[in-house]
């Protein structure tokens, strides 16, 4: 049996909840998305998150249909602690890089090193954001009068970055829980010993 024979195998056996499972765990980048904590950068994010949560998961399916128990109660718990660790840097860089604008809640990323102008204004210190909130405000809320347009582009693809492998990490995770259900499930009431 090849990994798409376990893969239908896998689907087959879970019917409705390995397929929502696995088509969840795709338009959970869109859902996201929708809710408004996706990064603002690129604009296809979603799609592109949703590919690579595909690739994620028929790399999952090829190369963890043969592994043994033990193996795999590892690579499940390495996959959830990076996950962890992933969504805490998205949200780490989120709520620091990420304010909105006052008056229509308009997501603005900011940077790490302020502009000629942003110094001339007051500004001081490393500027990673820094103290912006005036400065944001004397600024017409553009973004690029303050930080460099270089620092916010790097902070667009650390955001982007984060979310894709947050979201790459949790394919991995449930593509393995969903081949450890079927390969090693829990034993039955039947299966028990009874002593």
């Amino acid at each position: 049996m090849d990994a798409f024979d376990e893969f239908k195998k896998i689907l087959e056996r879970f019917g409705v909840l390995g397929g929502m499972a696995v088509g969840g765990a795709v338009f959970l980048p869109f859902i996201s998305g929708a809710a408004g904590f996706a990064p603002i950068w690129p604009p296809a994010q979603a799609f592109v998150t949703a590919v690579a949560m595909l690739v994620v998961l028929m790399l999952v399916f090829q190369f963890t249909v043969r592994i043994g128990k033990r193996a795999h109660t590892i690579l499940l718990t390495v996959f959830a602690l990076l996950f962890v660790g992933a969504l805490g840097c998205y949200l780490y860089l989120f709520g620091t890089f990420v304010s909105l604008h006052p008056s229509n809640e308009a997501k603005l990323v900011l940077g790490c090193e302020w502009t000629r102008d942003a110094r001339l204004l007051g500004a001081t210190g490393s500027g990673c954001p820094g103290d912006y909130g005036q400065l944001l405000h004397t600024a017409g809320y553009n973004p690029s009068r303050i930080w460099t347009l270089e620092s916010i582009q790097f902070i667009q693809n650390m955001l982007f970055l984060a979310w894709l492998a947050s979201f790459a990490i949790l394919a991995g995770l449930i593509g393995t829980f969903l081949i450890g259900l079927n390969r090693f499930p829990a034993p039955g009431p039947s299966d028990q010993r009874h002593e």
